[in-house]
């Protein structure tokens, strides 16, 4: 029997194609009496650039399949090129593959990751006799329309690479299961392991799928009109061609105002670099804000958050500054806290990082994954600095951001380029001379031979980006006497006789947004605002927009319907329920006769991006400072904290009273 579980696919047409291929397999299978498990559309918890549309797993066979929405004639490249160019329609134009040069190489880099993913996470909750082999998956391409094909797959790749369509790949795939591998040897018990890292639900098979459905042709094509450009755009063009086509150049800074079309081009970036040699194409996003809602709408494929790319979210180190007594009670392996490898910053700085009397987290830089021949495209890049950044008790690996990403590429020893996309008039975190969108700072710092263009402003796009180009000028001719807004049409200036009238305006008609120097105006404006318009009073009430400053995982074994979710640092959620503050009295190691009080509150909320309720705890500590902060005393606090209920879980793996891995069970009874 086949069990189907799905997670999420984005287009409509992928959820009515799968249905239909859902359907078929589980039909076969009952009639065959086979045993296997296929996720659709999962989510991979501890890779997010590994997107399957399918993954097939029966007791001796696994299958990597990916969708695609096309017909008609497909012609595929000469055996010496078969991974390194596009595949292409009868009339010339380029078969999507997401990120990659063709669904081919998209398909063998999908593997290679499955299998990192495999032997880290899934192999060690396999049973002594289950096994398998990842270089022994298959990869399969499948249409969801009657294909023709011009070329052939290589003989080197004809024993494990396929390419079906709608009316193949039922005995194609039946075909392929059917053949006995002695490196591959599933069980049920592997099945709720894979199901456990790739996430989804039960799937309930519609007996009646609409077939008028799958016929929807979304076009799995790679279009890109060069009419509609800006002369200046295309010039940038021709310079980007360039840089691609130059072994020596590593980086190149794309600058422009706010709407000159700089993230604009990025689709048009891929098409160059497909055609120029390059196999994989990324787009990067500094975070989820930027992610999910600054990149240009033209830009159809994934969009990778930059922390979750460069860092291993399972690997985790610690340093403190606690004296030695404390830290050995504390029982932490340690780092010193000078692990960066960015020098000569400022005294001032180092003083502050040495004063942390805390235990911090270091989430330490991951391999890169990324191929020889990657583009990597970094949008809103004038983020990306050697601004040293610790939040709470954690920090990304050395702290300071583009010194990490740098290394992660490692673009001196290996075949990657970067571009930097970004407006260098926008608010940086860091010092304009040490962030990305410095041709001087790569230069010099990290030995890179960069290069850089800057796209015209476009007054005529609006009238609020008229305003902020008066302030762009001024920035350029370094008159800052010149940095001020006009009131008009775009803009106007609320005082406090008007305050209430203008809030109560923008929040019932949805059409503005209310804009401060310091986020300590906005606290006392937003309190403002809860007390005297909405009438839900100071507190977190029900009903409240809450908005996640950090990145977990929500899950529920009790739930066969719930998979786990990933809860981002930029996402909302709106107050369902509020409940009690708790509070923890910790004393302080330094100051025995001290304690700081942590205050917890217990909400429920629903997220806005997905159908999802869930429970969190608010550490109102942080979520009131007006600052955004702790003191360095909460910090210890809090570390302590979270030290005790690790001590606890640690008892629990001991006396069998946690539901977990078996394996880590058995690791730390023997550790401990």
């Amino acid at each position: 029997m086949l069990e189907v579980i799905k997670g999420y696919f984005s287009k409509n047409y992928e959820n009515s194609f799968f249905r239909e291929f859902a359907k078929l397999l589980s039909l076969e299978f009952q009639k065959k009496d086979i045993d296997g498990l296929l996720i659709g559309g999962s989510y991979c918890i501890f890779e997010e650039n590994l997107q399957i549309d399918a993954l097939l797993l029966t007791n001796n066979a696994v299958c990597i399949i990916d969708f695609k929405n096309f017909g008609g004639i497909i012609n595929l490249p000469d055996e010496k090129n078969f991974e390194s160019l596009p595949w292409l329609n009868a009339i010339g134009i380029k078969l999507k593959a997401g990120s990659y040069v063709n669904p081919f190489f998209q398909l063998k880099e999908q593997k290679r990751r499955f299998t990192k993913v495999f032997n880290r996470y899934i192999n060690p909750m396999l049973k002594d006799d289950e096994k398998l082999n990842p270089s022994h998956c298959y990869k399969v391409v499948c249409f969801q329309e009657k294909i023709t094909l011009n070329g052939k797959i290589p003989d080197t790749e004809k024993l494990n690479f396929f390419i079906f369509d709608k009316f193949t790949f039922l005995n194609g795939i039946l075909d392929i299961i059917d053949v006995k591998d002695i490196d591959v040897l599933l069980t049920k018990n592997a099945f709720t392991a894979f199901s456990q890292v790739f996430t989804a639900k039960e799937y309930e098979i519609d007996s009646n799928p609409k077939m008028e459905e799958l016929r929807e042709i979304a076009g799995e094509y790679f279009t890109t009109n060069y009419t509609n450009l800006y002369e200046d755009q295309k010039e940038a063009l021709k310079e980007i061609k360039s840089f691609l086509l130059d072994p020596e150049k590593k980086a190149f800074i794309l600058k422009g105002s706010t709407k000159s079309g700089k993230s604009y081009l990025i689709p048009f970036i891929k098409d160059i670099a497909f055609d120029n040699g390059i196999k994989q194409f990324e787009v990067l996003a500094s975070n989820n804000l930027v992610k999910n809602n600054l990149l240009p709408k033209n830009l159809d494929d994934k969009i990778l958050n930059l922390y979750n790319e460069i860092y291993d979210m399972g690997n985790h180190s610690y340093y403190s500054n606690i004296n030695k007594e404390k830290n050995n009670n504390l029982n932490l392996s340690q780092k010193d806290d000078n692990v960066s490898k960015v020098q000569n910053k400022e005294d001032s700085e180092k003083n502050d990082i040495s004063k942390l009397n805390s235990i911090v987290n270091i989430i330490e830089l991951r391999q890169c994954m990324f191929n020889d021949q990657t583009l990597v495209v970094i949008d809103e890049a004038q983020l990306i600095s050697d601004k040293y950044y610790e939040f709470l008790d954690l920090r990304f690996g050395t702290g300071y951001l583009l010194n990490d990403f740098i290394t992660f590429i490692n673009p001196s020893k290996r075949n990657i380029k970067v571009i930097f996309i970004g407006d260098p008039y926008k608010l940086s975190l860091a010092n304009q001379d040490e962030y990305s969108l410095s041709k001087n700072y790569l230069e010099s710092k990290y030995s890179l031979k960069v290069e850089e263009f800057e796209l015209a402003d476009r007054y005529d796009f609006s009238k609020l980006n008229e305003q902020r180009l008066k302030c762009v000028e001024a920035i350029r001719k370094q008159n800052f006497s010149k940095l001020k807004f006009d009131e008009g049409e775009a803009l106007s200036f609320i005082n406090k006789d008007n305050f209430k009238e203008k809030a109560d305006e923008i929040l019932r008609n949805q059409n503005g947004h209310l804009l401060y120097y310091t986020n300590e105006q906005a606290n006392t404006a937003n309190l403002w605002i809860k007390q005297n318009i909405l009438n839900n009073g100071a507190e977190l009430s029900k009903g409240d927009l809450i908005y996640f400053n950090n990145s977990f995982y929500i899950n529920t074994q009790s739930d066969p319907n719930f998979f786990t979710k990933r809860i981002s640092n930029g996402d909302f959620a709106t107050v369902l329920d509020v409940y009690e503050e708790e509070k923890e009295e910790i004393e302080i190691p330094k100051n025995p006769k001290k304690s700081i009080s942590l205050r917890f509150r217990r909400i429920k909320v629903k997220l806005q991006k997905i159908d999802c309720e869930f429970f969190v705890f608010s550490l109102e500590n942080y979520r009131l400072n007006t600052k955004a902060d702790l003191s360095l005393d909460e910090k210890m606090a809090y570390n302590i904290f979270l030290y005790k209920i690790a001590e606890n879980e640690i008892e629990n793996f001991k006396s069998g009273r946690y539901d977990g891995n078996n394996k880590i069970a058995d690791l730390i009874q023997t550790s401990y």
